[in-house]
């Protein structure tokens, strides 16, 4: 399956702040050796960045001057949105998004895409903070957003991962912006390179799944073409909430991969040939004497006359 590729941050829409919604310029901020020590440099710097900015002043900005960030941590804004929108439409917008400004001029979400989203369908602008930051600050800040909220599923995050490393960035930066380790990221990027898309998404985040469960699914169906993974579309229930379209998927994926067992034994010819059952159209047929095993050769070059002489006593009234 070819993914859909795309440059990071591409050109955004073209509108140019106001002077009365511009806020003052945000100094820089200083970075101490030692957090630099603790973690990398860019999270290091967004941690300083949010809070020598957490005192400068809201502005609010119509929903349509404010462009989505190409690299996305959830499946879909849909989760509990309409709660939000009530919310918002009964007592105003409390939280205020993060929106970065751009060199060009033009305004990009770092994180309260939810709010956003809310915002545009109740046609109110947003209430937002205006901040200066690179791309990779950007994303540092969505991770460091995300730890003190609801976290993205397990498979949110793998495709986090992979389009950050996608767009050119390490391994390294993609498990700090995302609390992990390069291990954990190699996994992540592995599923999503190994799983169709359109799969992932038709499952859903799976919220209550963690790593296991999509690693199973990317064993089981090792080796298989895009077309054959594709394929398992048509087991997938939309009734059933993500995580158990998930499981039902591995319980199918297990059943087809298990060797038939053997169910019942029946003698065909005494002390010379055993029948083992292993299902109504699986039976597997046993010489008792080794040196007589070319029987079974024998009755393979046969199957097709025997086939058709049945079927022909079966037509007959």
């Amino acid at each position: 399956m070819k993914r859909k590729r795309h440059d990071t941050f591409a050109s955004l829409l073209s509108a140019k702040p106001t002077d009365e919604e511009a806020p003052k310029p945000f100094q820089r901020a200083d970075v101490s050796r030692e957090e630099m020590r603790k973690t990398s440099p860019t999270v290091a710097r967004t941690n300083a960045i949010q809070e020598a900015t957490k005192d400068n002043r809201l502005v609010t900005l119509p929903p349509s001057l404010i462009k989505d960030s190409l690299l996305t941590d959830r499946f879909s804004l849909d989760a509990e949105i309409d709660d939000l929108v009530e919310s918002i439409r009964e007592f105003g917008q409390r939280v205020p998004a993060q929106v970065r400004r751009l060199p060009s001029g033009d305004r990009e979400i770092v994180y309260g895409r939810r709010r956003l989203e809310a915002c545009r369908r109740l046609g109110r602008d947003l209430l937002c903070q205006i901040v200066d930051m690179t791309d990779e600050e950007a994303i540092a800040a969505r991770g460091l957003e995300n730890s003190a909220r609801r976290d993205p599923s397990f498979i949110e995050k793998a495709f986090f991962a992979y389009d950050i490393c996608k767009a050119g960035h390490t391994t390294d930066f993609a498990g700090k912006a995302l609390s992990t380790n390069r291990t954990q990221i190699s996994r992540m990027t592995g599923i999503i390179e190994d799983l169709p898309e359109e799969l992932i998404r038709a499952i859903g985040p799976a919220p209550k799944s963690g790593r296991r469960p999509w690693e199973d699914l990317r064993k089981l169906t090792e080796g298989w073409s895009q077309s054959r993974k594709l394929g398992l579309l048509k087991d997938i229930h939309l009734e059933d909430d993500s995580d158990k379209r998930l499981k039902a998927l591995l319980r199918i994926l297990a059943t087809k991969k298990a060797p038939a067992q053997p169910t019942g034994e029946a003698t065909v010819v005494p002390g010379r040939i055993t029948a083992l059952s292993a299902g109504p159209a699986q039976t597997t047929y046993k010489m008792a004497d080794p040196e007589e095993e070319g029987f079974l050769t024998f009755l393979d070059a046969q199957m097709p006359e025997l086939y058709a002489r049945w079927q022909s006593d079966r037509d007959d009234p």
